[in-house]
């Protein structure tokens, strides 16, 4: 049983979980928000980068849709602890607050700004000085795929792997 469907690009909703082609690489992404033309991302995963980012993206590919339910699993490490100014604020690290988790993006190259996306509702917050950061984590496509003891599809941190598969589209 296969855990995507292919879809384009502007059929995709905000929350879903993609993995498309940018610039002929494979990118893993979550759509924050869309326009008549544009698609806000943010890209988890992309060979060129080493951090998470944001990038607008006009173009109508195809893609893989993991869906909405994908599931991030903190990994606690010497990092995290309250009051880190090393890590607050950086690219790819979530911060925990009492009712937000937050991830830091970077701008991307192509003129996007870079921010903070409150994971829950996808809108862009400030990151509460306060807020614990947490600097390595896993992601899996599903609850389901989490509790099964499945591979995560995607890690970030200290112990990151790349991501499995094939990105379909032309872009």
């Amino acid at each position: 049983m296969k855990n995507f469907t292919i879809k384009k690009l502007m059929d995709a909703e905000p929350g879903e979980l993609l993995q498309l082609t940018i610039r002929k690489q494979a990118a893993l992404a979550f759509v924050i928000r869309k326009t008549a033309y544009e698609t806000y991302l943010g890209v988890l995963d992309f060979p060129e980068r080493a951090r998470p980012f944001i990038a607008i993206w006009g173009g109508n590919h195809e893609c893989l849709s993991y869906g909405k339910g994908w599931i991030i699993k903190p990994i606690v490490g010497k990092e995290t602890w309250l009051g880190n100014d090393a890590a607050y604020g950086s690219p790819g690290v979530i911060h925990f607050d009492v009712d937000l988790e937050i991830l830091k993006l970077d701008a991307s190259s192509e003129g996007a700004f870079g921010g903070a996306i409150d994971l829950a509702t996808l809108q862009d917050v400030s990151i509460p000085y306060n807020a614990l950061p947490v600097a390595s984590w896993d992601l899996w496509t599903s609850r389901e795929s989490l509790d099964a003891g499945d591979a995560p599809l995607f890690s970030f941190g200290t112990a990151r792997r790349p991501h499995s598969g094939t990105g379909v589209g032309n872009g």
